[in-house]
């Protein structure tokens, strides 16, 4: 069979339709209104797609150039502009009362020598309470009582220790004493208007397709992070800080979803990994970046620039082909296969051909099964749905707890020490080795397996900080290490999660069901930032211990989890499989007997 023009798809895709009617096929496993279901998770659309894939070549040129060339720039651009905003908003360890212009009491130099209390940051003296060896002397010597005795708040401001910080949004309107907690509040803020961003982003996203989704957020995270730069105050801050935030979720769950949408289960893995290892490169530059750029309003800036070279990606990102499928763009997957084989130097072939109409065909017999005008897939399948609504929950609370485990890790990082910059770069670095931890357990141990001792570990070298003294000097090393040994394995979790996500869903709702699950965990995240404010300042080790126990407890939530290792992304609801509850020891090691099975010496054997 000669290959199909792309003008003569449509018609092709008429004939096979007219087919369906005349002759109603007796496959049930394909059509999209009844409950029945397929007993092999790799029958089915998603397996055929993967097959026509590999006739193409499953990671040739053409998927490598996506890959690298256009997505994960998108990703180190993500991370690069997600970075900044701990140093905007940090506060500086050394901070006083001002001293009046018109007195000559230099209380700066008084105060810049030494680390205060914070009692003696906030409260100052009464003027007439001073007593000055030289009237005339720019220097203070203060009597133990009197600087014992602070009986009121600063009264002018506060001056700041910039030896560290030149300027952050606590510097410029004094976000310090009675409003200490503000600087946290936009954390907090920003994060759970990016949640309300991840639902909105799935929805367009499966909707109106990844592409188009991604550049419209784009644009509005980079107005967004230029007009952020110019806030004239603080709630101005928080309104466009917000409207950044909004952008971010969509921007990088598009992206994501769109690589897992392009390759075969063999290659989602490596993809997930390299998403984990552009993001922490993006992530220690941009750490670089705060390090050279001390001024808040400019590293903003400086940060939001990598975001407008990504607008000339356009014309070389694809659409995904899964997408277009769902919603029965037939010429524009064939589109995109002919130019995979064309790239890859693969001939699209009378094989090629017949795998595609097959898919086509089946694809069309399903819709002409039910009444599409009665049921179309939505949001509310997530609950609605048997096998879905059990899958949804568990996701949802697990991704929930990685959140609080992963973001509460991250806020902590600065507030370990003296040298935040050093703390964040090795926190950001340290993303390195996860990634390869991910790379070598997901495929050979399977994602329910790899979860579990990322959770174990990670939670016990968070314990492990409680046996050190929390405030004391001598204990910040051991600690830092633990710390770092604890954010591997969070960064892990938070990669193997995301993948289960991605390939829990059917690709009519992915996009809705990933942001259901970092929208919810979005919102929850915000209590690892409230655990490190109320403890930082009196422990190092009280958040690390709230840590560990949430990864404790979320070990057992594996219990419910499927296991997606080399299975087929499902494309329809009726993909999904059944939920089942782990019921044996064997079966959770089932995926690293199957690997070894699989492998030469056993063959050989």
């Amino acid at each position: 069979m000669p290959s199909i023009p792309d003008n003569a798809v449509d018609t092709t895709t008429d004939a096979l339709l007219f087919h369906a009617k005349a002759e109603p096929s007796d496959d049930k496993n394909v059509h999209m209104g009844t409950s029945t279901q397929s007993t092999d998770p790799c029958s089915g659309v998603g397996a055929q797609f993967d097959q026509l894939l590999e006739s193409v070549e499953q990671f040739g040129r053409y998927q490598q150039f996506v890959v690298y060339a256009v997505l994960l720039p998108a990703i180190f651009a993500y991370s690069f502009a997600q970075g900044f905003l701990l140093f905007v908003i940090a506060t500086p360890d050394n901070f006083w009362c001002r001293s009046p212009t018109d007195y000559p009491l230099n209380l700066s130099v008084l105060n810049a020598s030494s680390t205060l209390s914070p009692i003696q940051q906030c409260h100052e003296l009464s003027l007439s309470s001073w007593s000055l060896n030289n009237s005339n002397s720019t220097t203070a010597t203060l009597s133990t009582s009197e600087i014992s005795n602070y009986p009121r708040r600063c009264q002018h401001g506060w001056d700041f220790d910039q030896s560290v910080y030149t300027s952050t949004i606590v510097t410029e309107w004094n976000l310090v004493c009675d409003s200490d907690f503000l600087p946290t509040l936009v954390y907090i803020v920003t994060t759970l208007v990016g949640t309300v961003g991840a639902p909105i982003g799935g929805y367009l996203s499966d909707r109106y397709g990844r592409k188009r989704t991604y550049f419209g957020f784009l644009a509005l995270q980079i107005a967004a992070g230029g007009a952020a730069a110019l806030a004239p105050s603080y709630a101005w801050f928080v309104v466009l800080a917000s409207l950044h935030s909004l952008s971010v979720y969509p921007s990088y769950q598009t992206i994501y979803t769109l690589g897992m949408e392009i390759l075969s289960p063999k290659h989602r893995t490596m993809f997930s990994v390299l998403v984990g290892v552009f993001y922490a490169l993006g992530s220690v530059a941009s750490c670089g970046l705060a390090y050279a750029v001390r001024n808040w309003r400019m590293l903003i800036v400086a940060s939001t620039l990598p975001l407008v070279g990504l607008v000339g990606l356009f014309p070389l990102m694809p659409e995904s082909p899964r997408f277009n499928l769902s919603k029965r763009r037939f010429g524009k997957v064939t589109h995109f296969f002919r130019r995979a084989a064309k790239w890859n130097g693969r001939n699209f072939d009378k094989d090629c051909n017949d795998k595609l109409l097959q898919l086509f065909a089946d694809l069309s017999t399903a819709d002409h099964k039910v009444d599409n005008r009665s049921h179309q897939p939505s949001f509310r399948d997530l609950f609605t749905n048997k096998n879905l609504r059990w899958r949804t929950c568990v996701l949802i609370t697990l991704s929930a707890l990685v959140a609080i485990y992963y973001g509460g890790l991250g806020f902590l990082a600065p507030k370990l020490g003296n040298n935040p910059h050093l703390n964040v770069f090795l926190t950001n670095l340290v993303d390195l080795p996860a990634s390869l931890l991910t790379q070598l357990g997901a495929d050979r141990l399977g994602r329910r397996l790899m979860l579990t001792v990322n959770f174990i570990f990670g939670g016990l070298f968070c314990l492990a900080s409680v046996f050190f003294p929390p405030t004391a000097d001598s204990s910040y090393y051991p600690v830092l290490v633990l710390f770092l040994f604890a954010r591997m394995f969070a960064v892990s979790s938070y990669t193997v999660e995301e993948l289960v996500s991605c390939e829990s869903f059917p690709t009519v709702l992915r996009g809705e069901g990933i942001s259901l699950t970092n929208g919810v965990s979005g919102v929850v995240s915000n209590l690892g930032p409230m655990i490190v404010y109320l403890s930082v300042g009196t422990q190092w080790t009280s958040p690390m211990a709230w840590f560990g126990g949430i990864t404790i407890l979320g070990s057992g939530l594996v219990l419910f989890l499927p296991e997606t290792v080399d299975l087929p992304l499902p494309e329809t609801i009726e993909d999904v499989q059944p939920f089942a509850m782990l019921r044996s020891f064997d079966e959770f090691l089932a995926p690293v007997r199957r690997r070894r099975e699989r492998s030469p010496e056993t063959s050989a054997n």
